[in-house]
């Protein structure tokens, strides 16, 4: 980063595509750089939501919502927070066991959640879900071209968290 950032002028971009956390042991690394290079960069970073950062602010908002955990190693992200809410939500987990599937169980999450720093809660809902310049469309996971125009597109999706755009 520090590389390319000496090689970029005010008029120019970096687009980040997503997925910043469960993604190795650094999450909380790897968010506090991002904010500090959109806080100190001269030339516009632009960050775009991933399914990681979907699935992470529906267990936010909703604590019977498992998904993030159980399909994307949140445990890691966790961890490089506190390992100790990790190792707390790992036990909850054994503890509840079936039950989390069966009778969607909330897990005290708040463990996690409560130890974010503001800067990172906002920098999570804040997330876009495209970015569109004169020459690209950039988005996370694809788009269909068949689709229609990914700006109407952005509005119909399911699940997006409120403010995002």
């Amino acid at each position: 980063m520090s590389k390319l950032s000496a090689e970029l002028s005010p008029s120019d971009e970096i687009v980040f595509l997503g997925a910043y956390i469960d993604r190795g042991p650094d999450s909380r690394g790897c968010i506090d750089r991002i904010i500090k290079l959109r806080r100190e960069a001269s030339f516009s970073v632009v960050t775009l939501m991933g399914n990681h950062e979907e699935w992470m602010l529906k267990t936010y908002r909703n604590p019977t919502s498992h998904s993030w955990l159980l399909g994307m190693e949140a445990l890691d992200t966790i961890s490089s927070y506190s390992p100790g809410a990790a190792l707390s939500l790992r036990h909850e987990i054994e503890q509840v066991g079936i039950r989390l599937f069966s009778e969607r169980v909330p897990l005290p999450y708040e463990l996690f959640f409560a130890l974010l720093p503001e800067s990172h809660v906002e920098f999570f809902e804040t997330l876009t879900l495209f970015h569109r310049s004169p020459s690209v469309i950039c988005v996370h996971g694809g788009l269909d071209p068949a689709g229609g125009p990914v700006e109407v597109l952005r509005h119909e999706r399911k699940g997006v968290p409120a403010g995002m755009h």
